[in-house]
């Protein structure tokens, strides 16, 4: 049985449309949540809080050709993220979907500005 039903409800809403999510890859635990309203600051901390601390991460997710699609908002996607994310997701919600991680087209077109 899956550990965590809301964000089970709340991601399979992203086959349907767009959601936002956090992710905390934290040092007790790593957390996700998932809801069709950006996430709030203080909703952010208090995820960080049960992960124990650790790397929050703040973006957008969504479905796209069979795959879980996270556009990063804030933060910084690692090359361990989207296995991490896998597994999380695995873990919690029994589904067992390919997650494609990237950063927002907007924020690295003012990262490509700034080099």
């Amino acid at each position: 049985m899956p550990e965590n039903a809301d964000l089970r409800r709340n991601i399979s809403r992203a086959r349907k449309k767009e959601m936002y999510f956090a992710y905390v890859s934290g040092a007790d635990k790593d957390q996700m949540v998932v809801d069709k309203k950006p996430i709030k600051p203080s909703a952010a901390k208090e995820l960080k809080a049960q992960a124990g601390g650790g790397r929050l991460v703040l973006g957008r997710c969504e479905f796209k050709e069979g795959e879980l699609h996270l556009k990063i908002d804030k933060g910084r996607a690692t090359a361990q993220l989207p296995k991490a994310l896998r597994a999380l997701i695995k873990e919690q919600t029994g589904f067992s979907w390919k997650a494609a991680v990237g950063q927002d087209e907007a924020e690295e077109e003012t990262e490509s500005e700034d080099s």
